[in-house]
């Protein structure tokens, strides 16, 4: 009996030599909770002629995708605003504009 194991592909293309590829949050916990059934499809070197992809450049690379394996650095961060409660100070926004003498209008300051 052939039991058929699920390959899960994440697909990446770049103009670039394709060295380092962003991957989401959710790409890497997929992969975690999937290990030895992601695959990364990587095409790099891409050309662009006029407004058209040359379907013949570059390279294309599949590579097995654990995300531990590799060198995975942190790009950005989400940051949640603390509750108004905590904050130190507060104001009312608006939207002000300048005159030309550099005072603010629209605003009462």
């Amino acid at each position: 009996m052939t039991v058929s194991v699920p390959i899960y592909l994440e697909a990446k293309s770049t103009q670039s030599r394709g060295e380092s590829g962003m991957v989401t949050r959710n790409e890497v916990d997929h992969a975690r909770a999937h290990p030895g059934t992601c695959v990364m499809g990587v095409w790099s070197g891409i050309k662009i002629v006029g407004d058209e992809v040359d379907s013949c450049s570059g390279e294309f690379r599949l590579l097995d995708f654990d995300p531990d394996a590799g060198d995975l650095r942190p790009r950005d961060y989400d940051w949640w605003l603390p509750k108004r409660h905590t904050a130190r100070r507060t104001t009312q926004s608006c939207i002000c504009a300048t005159n030309r003498s550099n005072k603010v209008e629209g605003c009462g300051i």
